[in-house]
């Protein structure tokens, strides 16, 4: 799917982070996506601490986030420019259960529903994870999952993840 260079997509990201200076690591990423092409941050939430769980091994607490963007980036060019601006902050490790200094997830594109060895959209597992959803209820109550057709809050309120997530600071 490409967009026309005149048609800007609205994405839902979601970020997250347990090694270094996570809060100025995102807010590096977040400059970074602001400079791609065609591509501008619309809202982003303020940071939550999250209680690690569901990991292999003891980890520090993340830092998670969410934003809102637009882009005229198709979802798959997105995908690689986010992936080279977490290379580019010390990500080392692409493994769920990894520490990491910044994980961007794309949560949604424009509603678009999709499958590729590389993408599935929206993100297969975001409603059953309080980390995203709590920061995303901040800045998007009523964006609604593309196939589960709910809002983010009734998505906050059905989740059964009972992780501690907590806001660590106000942007």
């Amino acid at each position: 799917m490409n967009q026309s260079p005149h048609t800007a997509a609205g994405v839902v990201l979601a970020f997250g982070g347990n090694v270094g200076d996570v809060p100025a690591t995102i807010e590096k990423a977040l400059a970074a996506i602001g400079e791609l092409e065609g591509t501008a941050v619309v809202s982003v939430s303020a940071m939550f601490r999250t209680e690690p769980h569901a990991v292999g091994e003891d980890q520090d607490w993340y830092v998670n986030a969410a934003a809102l963007i637009t882009t005229t980036l198709d979802p798959e060019t997105l995908r690689k420019q986010l992936e080279a601006i977490e290379v580019s902050l010390g990500r080392r490790s692409k493994g769920d259960m990894a520490p990491r200094s910044i994980d961007i997830d794309i949560i949604d594109y424009d509603g678009l529903i999709l499958h590729s060895p590389g993408l599935t959209l929206p993100h297969p597992r975001m409603h059953q994870r309080r980390f995203v959803l709590a920061p995303l209820a901040e800045i998007a109550p009523d964006w609604v999952h593309p196939l589960l057709q709910l809002t983010t809050l009734q998505l906050l309120e059905r989740c059964a993840d009972t992780g501690v997530v907590e806001p660590c600071n106000k942007r």
